[in-house]
């Protein structure tokens, strides 16, 4: 079961916009405590603490995205190869129409549980107490945590330009599993008679796992930008 690691990541998600107070609280700590004692101790300290806060906040942004990685390929390890023997291995009128479509699906489902939409939910979630923490220390932090999720959709948009390239190659080796896993579709009863499904399920897990190289090579650039700006 997938559910505790999926509930680690959900608690994960509460911590990060607690973290993403450190910025706001440290200005207004050095309003109220450096420009009146006039302190550089306290300031240092304060500085200490807050870039400690920020880089915590970083690496555990980046450490949900490896966790919900990590999940998407054992997902994809316990079933991806089951489904495909399943989906070939029926007799049934308009096996070799739905086969392709039945993998396509199961793609698409892994991605979803185990990409960027997935976490946009768990922080969603938990964005109001973000916004609502933000107001009662200053309604001027209230506004910025509302520009703040602005940026992140602006973000989002930067972060797909930035990944276009590796996401055309993941889509041409996804491609070409399922057009392989098409044609396999239409010969499933002579591969069937033929005892080839074993080696032909080998060769089509072998694109589907270039294609999630490339698909980790793309996330795996949004993990970096996104980590770095944090601070």
């Amino acid at each position: 079961s997938f559910v505790p690691a999926y509930a680690t990541v959900f608690t994960f998600s509460f911590f990060c916009p607690v973290l993403y107070l450190a910025s706001p609280i440290y200005v207004e700590q050095i309003f109220d405590r450096v420009m009146y004692s006039r302190s550089a101790n306290t300031l240092t300290v304060l500085a200490l603490i807050a870039t400690f806060l920020i880089v915590m906040y970083a690496v555990l942004e980046w450490v949900r995205k490896k966790a919900l990685g990590s999940i998407g390929n054992a997902i994809d390890a316990q079933l991806s190869r089951v489904i495909f023997d399943t989906a070939n291995r029926s007799g049934k009128a308009g096996a070799v129409n739905r086969a392709p479509a039945t993998i396509a699906d199961f793609n698409m489902v892994r991605e979803f549980l185990s990409g960027n939409s997935l976490l946009a939910i768990f922080d969603a979630f938990w964005a109001p107490l973000f916004i609502v923490i933000m107001t009662l220390v200053s309604w001027m932090f209230g506004v910025i945590g509302l520009i703040m999720i602005v940026l992140t959709a602006i973000l989002a948009v930067l972060n797909h330009r930035l990944t276009k390239a590796d996401a055309g190659r993941y889509q041409q080796l996804a491609f070409k599993a399922q057009e392989f896993s098409q044609v396999v579709a239409r010969n499933s009863e002579t591969v069937r008679v033929l005892g080839m499904l074993p080696l032909l399920r080998d060769r089509w897990y072998d694109l589907h796992l270039r294609m999630l190289g490339w698909q980790s090579a793309a996330t795996g650039r949004i993990e970096i930008f996104t980590s770095a700006t944090k601070f």
